[in-house]
């Protein structure tokens, strides 16, 4: 079984302005550069003969070349109590399509969706519980502010995830579709 999410990938410039603001303090533990992504949707567990489902019903979203914009931190808690601090992306009208587009491809083959509503953002890291609170609000107070120019999106990915030792996860770009220009 694997564990599939689809994902619009980020610029490298991007990426290394929101590395520069990562915290280091023990406790946390960053999410790796190379591993930063903006999540359109979480597919979750499926058996190899509907990866290839998967794959193919992606090839059908159509959608053109967009740009985000990176604005501000938060954090949120997750479900082992860990914080998970994230930059925002403001939701603009082509991500939301893109998202709404990629949603209904994999409707009609009936893979299940997730039913909160779309916050679209990055992950930077997870702070385990013995993170002080103090350490969290400095960084939230620090980068309230943050700002990226605006980041182009010219495809989306098909990733799946694996958990190595420590628990951290690992994923594997499967397959990218651009986006038409």
């Amino acid at each position: 079984m694997s564990v599939l999410f689809v994902a619009a990938d980020l610029q490298v410039r991007e990426i290394n302005e929101l590395v520069a603001i990562q915290p280091v303090c023990a406790g946390f533990r960053n999410v790796d550069a190379e591993q930063m992504h903006l999540t359109l949707h979480y597919i979750g567990a499926v058996d190899g003969n509907r990866n290839t489902t998967v794959t193919d019903v992606l090839g059908t979203v159509n959608a053109r070349v967009f740009s985000i914009v990176v604005d501000g931190v938060g954090q949120f808690r997750g479900a082992d109590g860990a914080i998970i601090l994230w930059a925002g992306i403001n939701g603009s009208a082509e991500l939301l399509d893109l998202h709404a587009s990629v949603g209904r491809a994999l409707a009609a083959e009936r893979f299940e969706m997730e039913r909160r509503p779309y916050a679209p953002h990055v992950t930077l890291g997870r702070c385990s519980q013995s993170v002080p609170d103090s350490v969290v609000a400095d960084f939230l107070s620090r980068n309230q502010g943050l700002s990226v120019r605006p980041v182009s999106v010219t495809s989306f990915s098909l990733y799946s995830s694996s958990v190595v030792s420590g628990g951290a996860p690992t994923y594997h770009r499967e397959k990218t579709y651009p986006l038409e220009p």
